[in-house]
């Protein structure tokens, strides 16, 4: 659907107010919020002392089933104590979704709070949000995984195997060579984002990834390989970035973003979120993951697949941004802050990991 500018008041279903017995009238204001890398467009309903998040895709395949899942995992945490998550809202015939003038709606509470914030230092205030992150997510998969698994090799490691393999061949300074090749190309400045003005930041992103990926690569590759061995998979959120859990002070007040929710290794979710807001402490991660393990009672995590998970999720980020950016049209146009953010994160990553080896 891309991030289309659109005026909630003119297009809003008002089936979809009257699941919160709200009018049009009553909506006082309301924001197109910076979604981000997501297919949705999302707002911020305020009606009197309450405000609402509204959500809007254009149909797709396999969408409706996917929000069945999410609407399902979502009513499965709620009933397990998992308060901080809103469920979208169902009319008076249990439907979650509204499909209205060729678009999919939902509606849900706006949850409070802000997540950790981007350079976020030492401190006891960051390493109790983080212990309380992991609880979090330990006690959405122990509800989850009462929705039913299955004990095959994990998709999130088949998925990295075949895209490493996919471009492994290449020389590292690959992406420099296509960062260079198409700067001037038609593709390379969008309404949406000027690549242009980030070349030399993308440029030594790629130089700092390429270096990593030389020395480490083999190895990288060897450890997704043994981890391609069953694992209990069931549903996962899959895409916990760092934006997607909030706080109030050290308290979890909500995880969003059910976006990308299939059933998949539990241990992807963890990657995922400690690679933006863990730093590059393997100690820290190794006390983080032993205490999602230990929460979820009698499920050994090892940090070393949470790691690999996260160092294979970090160099596939690098090609996938080149290929968005400066080789092939991205599929829908992603915020200019989303992609900053995205730069920033993985500039973060790789040099911390190459840090006096320039």
């Amino acid at each position: 659907m891309g991030h289309e500018t659109m005026t909630l008041s003119a297009v809003i279903p008002r089936r979809l107010l009257e699941r919160v017995r709200l009018s049009p009238t009553d909506v006082l204001a309301s924001h197109l919020q910076d979604s981000g890398l997501s297919d949705a467009n999302v707002w911020r309903v305020q009606a009197a002392d309450n405000s609402w998040a509204v959500r809007c895709w254009s149909p797709k395949e396999g969408l409706r089933e996917r929000l069945q899942l999410i609407h399902t995992a979502q009513q499965q945490a709620l009933r397990s104590g998992c308060q901080f998550i809103a469920a979208a809202i169902a009319d008076r015939n249990g439907s979650r979704y509204l499909e209205h003038e060729g678009r999919i709606w939902e509606i849900a509470p706006w949850l409070p709070g802000a997540p950790l914030p981007t350079h976020a230092g030492e401190s006891s205030l960051k390493s109790q949000r983080l212990r309380n992150a992991m609880s979090a997510l330990a006690a959405l998969h122990s509800a989850w995984r009462r929705l039913g698994q299955q004990t095959a090799p994990p998709p999130a490691v088949r998925d990295r195997i075949r895209r490493i393999v996919d471009w492994s061949r290449s020389e590292g300074n690959r992406w420099t060579q296509q960062i260079c090749a198409d700067q001037t190309s038609s593709h390379f400045t969008q309404e949406w984002f000027s690549p242009g003005k980030y070349l030399e930041r993308w440029l030594r992103l790629a130089q700092r990834a390429g270096q990593w990926w030389f020395h480490n690569g083999a190895d990288l590759y060897q450890r997704l390989v043994d981890l391609q061995v069953p694992q209990a998979l069931h549903a996962s959120l899959r895409d916990v970035r760092r934006t997607h859990i909030l706080f109030v002070d050290e308290h979890v007040t909500g995880v969003i973003d059910f976006g990308s929710m299939r059933p998949d290794w539990p241990a992807l979710d963890l990657a995922r979120y400690l690679a933006e807001s863990a730093g590059s402490s393997r100690e820290l991660w190794r006390e983080l993951t032993e205490q999602y393990a230990s929460s979820v009672g009698n499920r050994p995590l090892h940090v070393g697949a949470v790691l690999t998970l996260a160092e294979a999720t970090q160099i596939i980020a690098v090609d996938t941004w080149v290929q968005w950016l400066f080789t092939a049209p991205h599929r829908f146009a992603p915020t200019a802050p989303a992609v900053i953010e995205r730069l920033e994160t993985l500039e973060t990553w790789f040099a911390a990991r190459t840090s006096g080896a320039d």
